[in-house]
C-alpha cells in the first residue's frame, strides 16, 4: 500500500518549498555554575532537609515542589536535595545541565543511592532524572551560562 501511495504522490507533486531552511534550529545548552548553589543556612550550617514531601530546604532557599507530583515520599525529596549538592562536583564550564543530571543518575545506578552523602543513612529513596532536572530548574539562585549550538554541532 505504501509503494502505491508514493507513486500517487509523485504524480501529483506540490510546489511547496521547505520553510525551515531560512530559520536554522539552535539549541541552547544551559551550563549551571556550582558556586551559585549554597547548601549553608544563615548560621553557616549545612542545611539540606525536607519536612514535607513537596517542600525542600536547601541552605537559605525553600524550594516549592508542588508541581513535582511524582515525589511520593519524604525520603525522595531528601535524596533529591542531596543529589543537588552531589551534582556540584560535575558542574564546570563545559558540562550542560542535561549531562550533569545524567552523571548523577549514572553514579546512583553504579554505586547505589548512598553515594549522595558521606554518611550511610538509609533515609534516601530513588527518584527519576527528570525530577532532579526539574528541581534544579526551580532553584531561584541558580546561575547559568548559556551557550548556543547549531544542530549540526551536536
Amino acid at each position: 500500500m505504501t509503494a502505491k501511495a508514493h507513486k500517487i504522490a509523485e504524480l501529483f507533486s506540490t510546489k511547496r518549498k521547505v520553510e525551515d531552511e531560512a530559520y536554522p534550529f539552535h539549541i541552547r545548552e544551559r551550563i549551571p555554575l556550582a558556586e551559585s548553589i549554597d547548601p549553608h543556612n544563615d548560621y553557616g550550617k549545612f542545611a539540606i532537609y525536607a519536612k514535607e514531601t513537596h517542600r525542600l530546604n536547601l541552605g537559605k532557599q525553600v524550594i516549592d515542589l508542588t508541581d513535582v507530583e511524582q515525589l511520593m515520599e519524604l525520603s525522595q525529596t531528601n535524596a533529591v536535595g542531596y543529589a543537588i549538592e552531589y551534582a556540584k562536583r560535575f558542574m564546570n564550564k563545559d558540562m550542560s545541565l542535561r549531562d550533569i543530571v545524567h552523571h548523577v543518575t549514572k553514579d546512583i545506578d553504579v554505586h547505589g543511592i548512598d553515594v549522595l552523602s558521606d554518611k550511610i543513612s538509609g533515609h534516601f529513596a530513588w527518584f527519576r532524572a527528570i525530577e532532579l532536572a526539574f528541581i534544579l530548574n526551580r532553584l531561584r539562585g541558580l546561575h547559568l551560562q548559556v551557550i548556543q549550538k547549531d544542530v549540526g554541532e551536536i
